[in-house]
């Protein structure tokens, strides 16, 4: 048992060591980091135009496939943001300076490339799981269509916090 113990702990260490061999690869090519960034744009612009063509379809077809392709889009975008997140605790750490408490601190955490991209990945993907947070209750609530598409959604898209502003305010002025 002491060799079995041993062995499983040495293909731990092994695989850990794979782990962030990989991720110090990824993170030090910034033509991998350029790819991804492309990729998550891609990705999150796909997801919207999924959630408008939800939208426009009449409510017995707008639960096949472009929600659960925004589910997708919006999970995959989650799995690249925590694999970001990994990259910049176990192989980059956090800058001497960084901290919540501070705006120099918080500044300092976005000194480096993958942390940057994190922080936009986390950016598309909290936007989108909003915008069909608020596409749902918009649509149960008899919002006309053009409300959603054409204000909720850009605003939700380029300014979070004023998409969700701006769909409290056609609930109440045009839902039921």
């Amino acid at each position: 048992t002491t060799t079995t113990r041993t062995t499983n702990a040495g293909q731990s260490h092994a695989s850990s060591f794979r782990v962030s061999r990989v991720v110090r690869a990824f993170t030090s090519d910034s033509g991998a980091l350029e790819r991804a960034f492309t990729a998550a744009n891609s990705a999150a612009v796909i997801g919207w135009s999924a959630l408008v063509v939800t939208q426009c379809l009449p409510t017995e077809y707008s639960g096949g496939g472009a929600q659960r392709a925004v589910r997708v889009i919006a999970s995959a975008l989650s799995i690249a943001y925590l694999f970001l997140l990994v990259a910049c605790a176990c192989v980059e750490g956090a800058p001497e300076s960084a901290s919540f408490s501070t705006l120099a601190g918080v500044k300092a955490l976005f000194t480096s490339d993958v942390a940057a991209l994190a922080g936009w990945v986390h950016y598309l993907a909290f936007d989108l799981l909003i915008g069909a947070r608020l596409a749902r209750e918009e649509r149960a609530r008899g919002v006309p269509v053009w409300c959603t598409v054409c204000l909720t959604f850009p605003l939700t898209f380029l300014a979070g916090p004023v998409g969700f502003l701006c769909s409290a305010f056609v609930v109440e002025a045009f839902g039921r």
